[in-house]
């Protein structure tokens, strides 16, 4: 179970019922309800939408992180899609021309 906090860091702790691991620290939603999820860590496969107050966990369709508390952005081919909660593509930003370099969802890479 995902504990969001811990003592030492003198914030509130509680236990998740999340059976998953988060993708990235940006794959909580703003208010914390929701984790883009991966069931195994070392395969990119099986994403989960998971409910961190009922622990139920929903298939999602591409890792995502959340841009706003009704967007999450995800990296696909050469470009990033806008996707609803419930994994609909709202926008598709495809790239004309291949990218010399990676797409990064989050901050800026080091």
């Amino acid at each position: 179970m995902a504990k969001p906090s811990s003592p030492s860091d003198h914030g509130a702790t509680r236990e998740l019922p999340v059976k998953a691991m988060p993708q990235s620290p940006f794959a909580w939603s703003p208010d914390g309800r929701q984790v883009v999820a991966l069931p195994d860590q070392h395969k990119a496969e099986g994403v989960q939408l998971v409910d961190t107050i009922t622990g139920e966990a929903k298939p999602f369709p591409y890792l995502a992180v959340w841009a706003t508390a009704d967007a999450l952005l995800a990296e696909f081919d050469e470009g990033v899609l806008t996707l609803r909660p419930d994994g609909t593509v709202v926008a598709d930003a495809s790239l004309v021309d291949p990218l010399s370099g990676p797409i990064v969802l989050g901050p800026p890479a080091a």
